[in-house]
């Protein structure tokens, strides 16, 4: 029997989420998917933004943008979805970003489907990678970025292998290494991502292996480091010139007579003047030495011998005996006009050339050969010394041999102890607090500091906090008003760190300046820091009254004119404008004395009818009955919280529900017709109230109080984009929102709870109270801010600001070096409160501070980021 086999072939179908964390609002992107067949894209915040999507199956690219102008709002959260066969893994790649405009959104791919936004909107900014090759583990390097600002640098192998980095924006100094000696392994890759304006390229490399030894490396193509040496020579020496890092004894013959630094010996050499290595080289010649050394009396030492025999060999030729030109290019010889003596036996070995020398005598003796029976003739050039006036001799160059000295010298190579230290750094004052009496101050070293020692006057110090010197637990000492700190641990302080301390004091004088100071490097260099000009507080507005030209800074104290011109009237303007005046009286609504009438219009001329109804025909009414059912119920609450809700409210029948009399509809009347309809008339035996407060905590906002509340009346103002929850633990709750204004109606409340939202907002107007009447709730008068909520956390933060009036707000996030990473809010903020997030997704785990500045306002809080 035969057998069918049917093949099915199954095509399975995968999904995948490409994220996005941004801070600008996306208009527009592209990329391509690879590693996988893509099938289909869809979703995400694109289809929510009502972006129009494309795709092709064959290329795997992916675009998607609005015809009308809509955007993906900043933020964090999956950009689009996209279906794929094959079952790998896909990856993007070649993505593009548009913001508004069409401007270019930089970013960095954490993961193969996700990515950051960085450079923060900052024009110009670009992301760039500082690449490596090594065959030895990196222990730390130090370079400068110069043609370019830095605006961040993180991440790469450095991060990864826990260095500490650190970065100067002022001098592009980088520097980065361990302190538990953890290292990067040999290989190549990323060394740092770095955030720039510009077009960097590093300059003054020094890259450190372990133990600190130096890891010859040079720069290529400006941001990659690579180990080993750009120029080598035929020698295999950094830099070298060819020849003389040659041995001349493995050259051949013709190698040796190529190199100016080599001599050549053939088979028979005269063994006057030859060197002690030469002579001793030569079959013939012998080597003396009796003292005195080669230069002055005392004793010679010399070849001699006559001639020898040597079978071809290469020596490195002495000083002495280059000719000027390649002395004066040899970097251990050096050519010298100075006198040079030499015994005269064995050095000059004819007529001619011994007479040149002056103290050298040529001599001929005869003496009898008698094994020849005839007469021989010995010739000899006698005397103590010759002179010439040039050689070449060994150079020694005295100088500093410390790089890390003002003077270093770099030809020396014979240190004589001159090595002078100029300053490596500075202290400066930053960040005055007149009201809080404190006051920063800031050290910037280029090394990392083991012990430091200043004195300031002009302030009554009392104590000092925070900065490196407590993270590096620094054991530091307050001896009146000069302060020294040391290491009591393995840490130092690191190098351009900043912040140093706080210091806290009782009083200042009319200047504040450092007068001394002493720091000490962790390798043992101590200097005199470049210290900051000395602060003169006071006003340095030119139209204050107490206007003070020689003030450096502002302390906060400028007084002004008041409105006569005068520094010392205390004449204010009234609300009609007038100077010293009087103002609206009380019983009239403007400055010209009109009053009310019962529609609320100034100057106008409505009355109220025997009914209580403004322009009423005096016509017998029902109080409350809102429907005209002749009956007062639910319906006719209903009804009032309707009227009151509108944004303008109706004026026909409204003192039929006005039940205190007091002329106006608001919340007040409604808590009288709930109370009359639930208890049957309103309870006026409620115990007294002594406080009410209103509490906004992180957008929960509720009331605080001794007593009951019935009912709350509340007008706010806020963005086009505000939505919010009213409280369900209530009889009436309702809202209506107009435009960029909420009015709300809360009655028969059974907790303090009010409502919740996520946005900014003001109070514009607000009523609350009980049958007994009206209740005086107190809203924050002065700049409060919440606990950030929540915290610990991962990513996001948020906090709430509620400010009395408009006012210039810095809200800035600083690293526990006190380096300012993130501006979160730097300009003018609206009053009422205002929700602040902080999106933390690029920024490292750990601790850092929230601050806020306003005004004379100065609040820092603690939060803590765990990834």
């Amino acid at each position: 029997m035969k057998k069918l086999f049917l093949l099915i072939l199954i095509t399975v179908s995968f999904s995948a989420d490409f994220s996005y964390d941004t801070d600008s609002d996306i208009y527009g992107f592209q990329f391509r998917v690879v590693g996988a067949e893509l099938t289909n894209a869809y979703g995400g915040a694109a289809e929510e933004a009502g972006f129009q999507i494309s795709y092709n199956t064959t290329s795997g690219v992916i675009v998607a943008f609005s015809l009308s102008g809509n955007s993906i709002p900043a933020g964090q959260g999956t950009l689009i979805n996209f279906d794929y066969t094959n079952g790998n893994q896909p990856c993007i790649e070649e993505l593009i970003l548009s913001g508004e405009n069409g401007s270019d959104i930089v970013f960095d791919m954490d993961t193969c489907l996700s990515f950051v936004e960085v450079c923060h909107g900052i024009d110009g900014c670009n992301l760039g990678n500082i690449l490596y090759l090594t065959d030895s583990d990196i222990y730390g390097f130090q370079f400068e970025i110069t043609n370019a600002e830095i605006i961040n640098i993180y991440d790469g192998a450095s991060n990864e292998a826990g260095f500490q980095i650190s970065y100067n924006t002022s001098t592009g100094m980088v520097v980065a290494f361990s302190m538990q000696g953890d290292y990067i392994p040999a290989g190549n890759g990323t060394l740092l991502k770095i955030e720039y304006v510009g077009d960097p390229c590093i300059n003054n490399l020094i890259l450190s292996g372990n133990n600190g030894n130096n890891i010859e490396s040079y720069i290529s193509d400006c941001m990659s480091i690579v180990e080993g040496c750009e120029n080598m020579d035929e020698c295999g020496i950094c830099n070298g010139n060819g020849y003389s890092c040659a041995i001349c004894e493995e050259l051949s013959e013709w190698g040796c007579n190529s190199n100016p630094y080599c001599d050549w010996l053939s088979e028979t050499v005269s063994c006057s003047g030859l060197s002690s290595s030469q002579c001793n080289a030569a079959d013939g010649c012998t080597w003396t030495s009796s003292g005195g050394g080669d230069y002055g009396g005392g004793g010679s030492s010399y070849c001699s011998g006559g001639t020898g025999e040597i079978n071809g060999a290469c020596f490195e030729a002495l000083c002495e005996n280059l000719i000027q030109n390649e002395c004066e290019i040899d970097s251990e010889c050096e050519w010298t006009e100075e006198m040079q003596f030499e015994n005269c036996y064995g050095v000059a070995w004819n007529e001619s050339n011994c007479e040149e020398f002056e103290g050298c005598e040529w001599s001929c003796s005869w003496i009898w050969d008698s094994t020849l029976w005839q007469d021989v003739w010995s010739c000899d050039c006698e005397g103590q010394y010759q002179a010439d006036n040039g050689y070449c001799a060994e150079i020694e160059i005295l100088g500093c041999m410390d790089p890390y000295a003002e003077n270093y010298n770099p030809d020396a190579n014979t240190n004589d102890d001159s090595c002078d230290y100029g300053a490596l750094g500075t202290l400066s004052f930053q960040n005055y607090n007149y009201i809080n009496n404190t006051l920063e101050v800031h050290m910037d070293c280029e090394f990392d500091v083991s012990n430091f020692e200043f004195t300031v006057e002009g302030l009554d110090i009392t104590s000092f906090y925070g900065g490196t010197s407590e993270n590096a637990e620094f054991n530091i000492t307050l001896d009146g008003n000069t302060i020294t700190g040391s290491s009591t641990t393995d840490n130092n302080i690191p190098s351009n760190s900043g912040l140093l301390m706080i210091l806290n004091y009782e009083s200042n004088d009319s200047q504040i300046c450092f007068e001394e100071s002493s720091i000490t490097t962790y390798i043992g260099i101590v200097y005199e820091a470049v210290l900051d000009p000395c602060v003169v507080p006071g006003c340095t507005d030119l139209l204050g009254c107490n206007y003070n030209e020689n003030a450096t800074d502002s302390n906060g104290t400028c007084s002004y004119p008041y409105c006569d011109g005068s520094c010392d009237s205390g004449a204010e303007l009234d609300e009609c404008g007038v100077c010293n005046g009087e103002g609206i009286p009380d019983w009239a609504c403007d400055c010209d004395n009109n009053i009310l009438d019962c529609y609320g219009e100034c100057g106008g001329a409505t009355v109220i009818d025997e009914c209580g109804i403004c322009d009423g025909e005096n016509i017998d009414c029902c109080p409350g009955d809102m429907n005209d059912d002749d009956a007062m119920d639910i319906l006719d609450v209903i009804a009032l919280v309707d009227a009151l809700i509108e944004l303008v409210w109706p004026s026909n029948e409204i003192y039929c529900s006005d039940f205190n009399n007091d002329q106006i509809l608001d919340i007040i009347d409604i808590i009288i017709m709930v109370e009359s309809i639930l208890h049957g008339s309103p309870r006026y035996d409620l115990a007294e109230m002594s406080y009410a407060n209103l509490i906004n905590n992180n957008g929960q906002v509720s009331i605080d109080s001794d007593g009951y509340i019935a009912g709350i009346q509340i007008v706010l103002s806020h963005d086009n984009d505000f939505d919010i929850e009213l409280t369900q633990d209530a009889l009436i709750s309702n809202y209506k929102t107009n435009g960029n204004t909420t009015n709300i109606i809360i009655a028969g409340l059974n907790s303090n709870q009010l409502f919740k939202t996520n946005h900014n907002f003001k109070i514009e107007h607000i009523i609350a109270g009980n049958s007994l009447g009206q209740i005086n709730l107190e809203i924050p008068s002065e700049i409060s801010i919440s606990n950030a909520y929540p915290n610990p956390f991962n990513p996001s933060t948020s906090i709430d600001i509620h400010l009395p009036y408009d006012s210039f707000v810095d809200l800035s996030i600083y690293n526990i070096m006190g380096q300012r990473v993130q501006i979160l809010h730097s300009g003018i903020m609206n009053s009422g409160t205002n929700k602040i997030t902080w999106n933390a997704s690029n920024i490292t785990s750990g601790i850092y501070f929230i601050k806020f500045e306003s005004d004379n306002t100065i609040k820092t809080q603690k939060v803590l980021l765990v990834k």
